[in-house]
């Protein structure tokens, strides 16, 4: 009787092998959100600003399996990189979050393609729920 190796390796973390692009200004935040992705297994590019995000996605042009972004930052917005995303990789998931959260911003976003709208402070299991809907749609 031979015994499959593959059943006795540990399963694979839900992310593993994705690429995943984080945006947010708020560095300590953007490191929290990159740490908790790459524990689960995703390659994480950590941007601290929106002109990094879009220098990103132009440098990884069909790699990004998934853009999470923050709404406000200085200098532009998260509707710029859900628009370069939409407008270069129409099937890339963008999921949007903010801590200044209206009805118009989230219309707004759905309107630009967001696939979610979460509101700051993210819960990890809400996010990590929301990341894996998004990936396998």
């Amino acid at each position: 009787m031979s015994t499959d190796l593959t059943e006795l390796s540990s399963p694979k973390p839900p992310l593993s092998g994705r690429q995943l692009l984080v945006v947010d200004d708020d560095k300590a935040l953007l490191l929290a959100l990159s740490k908790v992705l790459r524990s689960e297994g995703a390659k994480v590019l950590a941007a601290g600003s929106a002109s990094d995000a879009v220098r990103f996605l132009s440098l990884n042009f069909g790699r990004i399996d998934l853009v999470l972004t923050d709404m406000r930052m200085p200098g532009t917005s998260g509707m710029t990189i859900l628009s370069a995303v939409k407008g270069s990789s129409p099937d890339v998931p963008v999921i949007v979050m903010t801590a200044f959260a209206t009805d118009g911003m989230r219309e707004h976003c759905a309107e630009g393609g967001a696939f979610a709208f979460l509101e700051k402070p993210v819960d990890v299991a809400t996010l990590l729920e929301t990341v894996a809907r998004a990936l396998a749609s």
